[in-house]
């Protein structure tokens, strides 16, 4: 197993060098840097391009949903292809909270996995892993 670290809003870290640093210095190897937003997307991006042991993801949090349409999907998409790019996410579904609306947020996920399945091999998503696994049969992600 590739020991990692997953660093979200990495922007709220002042002294970031150091703490990668002493990640490493502790045995990680590799860090995924997830974005939540488009706009935290842009600098998960940025901070993957600039460390080597680095890497990101972008994606829209369900919280986020009622603001993807189809330009964000498309800002996305753009994100998505930068060379560091390793998945698609933060996504999935709260019900819980209820941010957006359950419909957005079944829209939202269900074009990030769209997304997935047609750039990135992996997704990220903290909950809802049952309909992660549900869009991932539905999308054919599986095979």
């Amino acid at each position: 197993m590739i020991p990692t670290v997953i660093l979200i809003f990495p922007h709220l870290i002042r002294n970031r060098d150091t703490v990668i640093q002493r990640a490493r210095d502790a045995g990680v190897s590799y860090f995924v840097n997830v974005g939540a937003t488009l706009d935290s997307s842009n600098p998960a991006c940025d901070l993957a391009e600039k460390y080597a042991q680095v890497y990101a993801s972008v994606g829209v949090h369900p919280h986020d949903a009622d603001s993807f349409d189809h330009e964000a999907e498309e800002k996305l998409r753009k994100l998505a292809v930068r060379s560091k790019v390793v998945a698609i996410g933060e996504t999935g579904l709260d019900y819980y909270r209820n941010l957006s609306s359950k419909e957005n947020q079944l829209h939202a996920f269900s074009r990030q996995i769209q997304l997935a399945k047609d750039l990135k091999p992996g997704i990220t998503s903290a909950s809802a892993w049952a309909a992660v696994y549900y869009q991932w049969q539905e999308k054919s992600l599986a095979n």
